[in-house]
């Protein structure tokens, strides 16, 4: 199994145990916390490569705009598609919420 496999069906597993469900509020930054050590296997949370950046370093609504992008294939990246195609609205709305967190502690804004 590829890594963007392994994602896709640790994430589909998380939703398909009933986690992830409606948005409510602006998302809980500890559930954010627990989906982004995936995240982080591609975008290291503290080093750039020009190429792929730490998440935490992005605007809020632009994470969010490039994710429903990606979803919807707007966007072109077959594993950002399919790690976005396997998100709900709850689960982007942690990500997004614990990625200011990190920004905020970091001293971004």
């Amino acid at each position: 199994m590829t890594r963007a496999r392994a994602i896709v069906a640790t994430l589909a597993g998380v939703s398909l145990l009933g986690l992830a469900g409606p948005v409510r509020g602006e998302g809980d930054p500890a559930y954010g916390e627990y989906l982004a050590n995936e995240c982080t296997a591609c975008h290291p949370p503290d080093v750039t490569d020009g190429v792929i950046p730490p998440l935490w370093m992005l605007p809020t609504d632009y994470f969010i705009e490039a994710l429903k992008a990606y979803q919807t294939g707007e966007r072109e990246n077959p594993v950002m598609q399919a790690v976005a195609r396997a998100l709900g609205d709850e689960e982007i709305a942690s990500l997004a919420a614990y990625f200011a967190y990190l920004r905020e502690q970091k001293g971004g804004s």
